[in-house]
């Protein structure tokens, strides 16, 4: 699938979905390439559920409850987007493979929250004048359970995919300013005892 417009498109309106990617069966989305589009004013500019090398390069995704918004996708490649004035420029969860690179995060209220994904890698791009830049957190208990679920349930898809205990890696990208040092990016580690959750403050570099 590849959904292409020039500068002057939009994608909008006051619908759940600007651009819905989701399949509705065990067997994934594969190979859907969504370039040069402006996504604006829906719940979700881009919703992808259980989909595997979707490709989302050079769109303008503002004003939506998220811009992006993940669940079960694996080998996304977000490259070179500006996502501003959303609450969430994206959010990620229950992925792994996923690069987020040379993206522009500008005047959301969160740019980028990332949840229980594996191998995640968070390279070269610019964070500016958000409230919050980046937010993690890491359920590793909850990842073997949902892991075990997709085995019990016979989900296949799910169960080759996910993987669990991959750590997000963040490098090379801009915080609002030039800094010498690394910057530190706030997230929770969830601890669970009796299928309670006990978030942890953590940190990443």
């Amino acid at each position: 699938i590849i959904l292409h417009a020039d500068s002057s498109a939009r994608l909008a309106g006051s619908c759940a979905h600007g651009v819905q990617i989701e399949s509705y069966k065990d067997v994934p989305i594969t190979g859907t390439i969504l370039e040069d589009n402006v996504i604006q004013k829906s719940w979700s500019g881009v919703y992808c559920y259980r989909t595997i090398e979707t490709t989302i390069q050079g769109n303008f995704i503002n004003d939506n409850k998220f811009g992006i918004n993940q669940y079960q996708s694996f080998s996304t490649t977000i490259l070179s987007n500006i996502m501003s004035r959303n609450t969430y420029g994206i959010q990620d969860e229950f992925g792994e493979r996923n690069r987020f690179e040379q993206n522009t995060f500008e005047n959301n209220t969160l740019g980028i929250q990332i949840m229980a994904c594996g191998r995640t890698q968070v390279i070269r791009n610019t964070f500016v004048h958000n409230e919050r830049d980046a937010y993690f957190i890491n359920e590793g208990i909850y990842e073997l359970q949902a892991k075990f679920s997709a085995w019990n349930h016979n989900d296949s898809f799910a169960f080759t995919q996910y993987h669990i205990l991959g750590r997000t890696i963040w490098r090379e990208n801009y915080w609002e300013k030039p800094r010498l040092l690394p910057c530190s990016i706030n997230g929770e580690l969830w601890l669970w005892t009796y299928w309670e959750p006990h978030p942890i403050s953590w940190v990443a570099f």
